[in-house]
């Protein structure tokens, strides 16, 4: 068994995993390291990367469950102590993670860390030093899925409760289901850590432009609404469990709801408004938008009261 599985949730990209898997190769991470790929097209036909021999394992889904449910299957199919999260077209510094297992990786319990994620040679993501992730950071330190590590034995008993949540339809679970588990160990007293270790760089820079099924954007007002109604419906659909009845998730749903400039007028005005939409259309927007964030602060006082009451019968 290895001590850390790479594992790679992908859709059929044999080239750029061919590139992965020579680095892999080459820098015989396979030593210290599996690597674990998780295909979801039935219909790829990417056997030839499969390696044994070298610990490099091919799998494909028999149909398509799309990336929340393939990144949480990749938990139930690694054998390994840890799980290191790339993607398939990121560049992974395999020396260094040899090195980060050999020389950190034992150092500290932990449930989950955030490695420096970078960009066109910029930080996008990280830290200087060894420190913990503090509630405010959970977002950043774990938006983007690549140079995750997590701690096997620490984070499993989340899985079925995250699995449920994306059956369930749940936007956040769906888009970011490794956000959902950063905030799933915080809410249980985990240790979340931030890690100076440079092991993974983005190979592409996002593209604004794309569309989600109904053909909206990811920076326009729609999809933030929807997000930020998925994230609230996350946190409360915690309060309603009696498990997991907690005045820290309580305060981060009050501190969700006080963000709502942030995760919707903000980048509306600073992308949609300018590029579709007219003075008249924008204002009229961010009155709507104003008055939705009004029923949401009273949804706090409502939320607070139910805990409190509940907690102290």
């Amino acid at each position: 068994m290895s001590k850390i599985s790479v594992c790679i949730p992908t859709y059929d990209r044999h080239d750029s995993l061919r590139e992965i898997i020579n680095d892999f190769i080459d820098s015989k991470a396979y030593e210290v390291a599996s690597l674990i790929i998780l295909d979801d097209c039935p219909e790829a036909k990417n056997e030839d990367l499969n390696d044994n021999r070298q610990n490099i394992f091919y799998l494909k889904n028999i149909t398509n469950i799309g990336y929340a449910s393939s990144f949480l299957k990749l938990f139930e199919i690694s054998d390994a102590e840890y799980l290191f999260f790339s993607s398939d077209d990121d560049k992974i510094n395999f020396q260094g993670l040899k090195d980060f297992v050999n020389k950190e990786l034992d150092l500290t319990d932990f449930a989950c860390i955030s490695t420096t994620f970078t960009k066109n040679d910029h930080v996008y993501r990280g830290k200087k030093y060894s420190t913990i992730i503090t509630q405010g950071e959970i977002r950043s330190a774990s938006n983007h899925a690549p140079g995750l590590i997590y701690n096997k034995e620490s984070v499993f008993n989340y899985i079925n409760l995250l699995k449920l949540k994306v059956e369930e339809d749940c936007y956040f679970t769906k888009t970011y289901p490794q956000v959902a588990l950063f905030f799933l160990c915080f809410f249980d007293n985990k240790k979340l850590i931030w890690s100076p270790a440079k092991i993974v760089s983005s190979g592409f820079e996002f593209d604004s432009k794309i569309k989600d099924k109904n053909g909206y954007s990811y920076f326009h007002p729609v999809s933030r609404v929807n997000e930020f109604k998925s994230v609230s419906y996350f946190f409360r659909s915690l309060l309603g469990q009696e498990s997991w009845r907690d005045k820290k998730i309580l305060w981060s749903l009050i501190k969700h709801k006080m963000s709502f400039h942030k995760f919707i007028i903000a980048p509306y005005l600073q992308t949609e408004r300018s590029k579709f939409f007219g003075v008249f259309k924008g204002i009229v927007f961010y009155l709507k938008c104003f008055l939705y964030a009004a029923f949401n602060y009273l949804t706090i006082i409502f939320y607070a009261l139910n805990y409190f009451l509940k907690t102290n019968a």
